[in-house]
């Protein structure tokens, strides 16, 4: 029994580690040196397996649109340190002319796309490694040309950007992919504006403020787009 309690503890200590990255590093390094002990390498295999279980059944309830998992997922210190890794480095790299808040936005939106649609889990203890692994060659790329296509970056003259509220929840498939379709049949104002209201549901009098015209104007451009879009689908 004592032995038992000595191991639980030895894995306490390797769930202690802040990111799974560290944890898993933790474990492996633990069932090395007690290679010769059955006990506590079958209790690090087991704590591996757990820690691959829960990350893999995450992403596959994200891929089912669960708005609850990608929260929990998001939220998990490995995938923070990634997103605010890669928007301060975009920021920096487009020297701040949008605001972090469009940033920090856009590459959530990114990468609840790209496990949406793209990533097939490996079925690995390694998953999150392998996920950011295979966002790190385009997110800089994706994110980068969505912010210019949507967003005005900041005259010199300005002293504020525009305060767009980050929207953590209603990342539901339906508008994923009409936002996703939307880019390539709209103009550039109209996109805008659809994306202040779909995503950010603001009102057409803020819209106007936000991007500087009339809120007749900002009616009119969002009535071109909904035009547009109601066309588009009627025709699909």
């Amino acid at each position: 029994m004592t032995k038992i309690n000595d191991v639980k503890l030895l894995i306490d200590e390797v769930d202690k580690n802040r990111t799974f990255a560290d944890k898993i590093k933790a474990a492996r390094k633990l069932k090395k040196d007690n290679k010769e002990d059955e006990l506590i390498v079958k209790a690090a295999d087991h704590y591996l397996d757990s820690i691959r279980v829960y990350v893999v059944g995450l992403l596959e309830q994200i891929k089912e649109s669960d708005d609850e998992a990608w929260n929990e997922f998001s939220d998990l210190p490995d995938i923070r340190n990634f997103i605010h890794y890669y928007t301060h480095n975009i920021g920096e790299f487009y020297k701040f002319r949008y605001s972090m808040d469009v940033i920090l936005h856009e590459v959530k939106w990114q990468m609840f796309y790209h496990i949406k649609k793209n990533y097939r889990p490996y079925d690995d203890t390694d998953e999150i490694s392998l996920l950011i692994h295979s966002m790190r060659s385009w997110i800089k790329f994706k994110v980068g040309k969505a912010i210019s296509q949507v967003y005005k970056p900041k005259n010199p003259e300005e002293e504020f950007l525009p305060n767009i509220e980050i929207i953590d929840d209603g990342y539901d498939e339906t508008k994923s992919e009409m936002l996703e379709i939307a880019k390539n049949l709209l103009d550039d104002q109209c996109y805008q504006v659809l994306c202040y209201k779909i995503i950010d549901d603001h009102n057409l009098t803020k819209i106007g403020k936000l991007m500087g015209f009339s809120v007749d104007t900002a009616k009119r451009r969002y009535e071109k787009a909904i035009g547009v879009m109601k066309e588009y689908y009627e025709q699909n």
